[in-house]
């Protein structure tokens, strides 16, 4: 026997974690994000998903920002201390320690009652804002997916606080190697 959602009455004793609701056009009450994020529970699908979400925003995001004229140079540099500054802080030390900030954001905010769109703006705008102050346009550039981040954390966070942790973690690093191999074959081949 199958249920509304097209899954057996087997699925329905797995808690799917869900955000605020909230009414449609017609007054109906809705999930909210139900429709924008993954239908299963395979958090691999959902780490994927939420990537291509991510860059199909910031490529958007990149271009207003070139036409605009407001690029920032993004390479690496010539030296031995590459490895350590270049490679593992945007491997290993960003996706764990920004994810952080923005988990305490969210909890902080959580825990004053804010509603979910409060806690996924205000931490995304922090992390924009830090990201801000070595070149001030890369806090547009990563915003999109700060907001991602943010929202992921918060949708896996309902299931609990470690598996939304490690999601926000997981999702941070999987997007900061696919920009790192960009920056990475533009060091080694030029610009494209």
């Amino acid at each position: 026997m199958h249920d509304t959602t097209g899954g057996t009455d087997e699925d329905a004793t797995v808690s799917k974690p869900r955000l605020t609701e909230t009414p449609d056009i017609r007054g109906r009450s809705r999930k909210f994000f139900d429709g924008f994020l993954p239908r299963g529970q395979s958090r691999t699908v959902f780490l994927f998903v939420m990537t291509s979400y991510a860059f199909t925003l910031q490529t958007v995001d990149w271009r207003l920002i070139r036409l605009l004229g407001l690029s920032p140079t993004m390479r690496l540099e010539h030296r031995t201390a590459a490895a350590l500054t270049e490679v593992i802080s945007p491997l290993v030390v960003a996706p764990v320690l920004e994810s952080f900030v923005v988990i305490g954001v969210i909890e902080l905010l959580r825990r004053l009652n804010f509603n979910v769109s409060i806690q996924i703006v205000a931490s995304a705008l922090v992390s924009c804002l830090l990201h801000s102050i070595s070149q001030p346009v890369e806090g547009l550039l990563v915003a999109p997916a700060f907001f991602i981040f943010a929202a992921t954390y918060i949708y896996w966070r309902q299931v609990s606080f470690w598996i939304g942790t490690e999601m926000i973690i997981l999702l941070h690093f999987l997007y900061n190697a696919i920009v790192f191999m960009g920056v990475l074959a533009q060091w080694l081949h030029g610009p494209a």
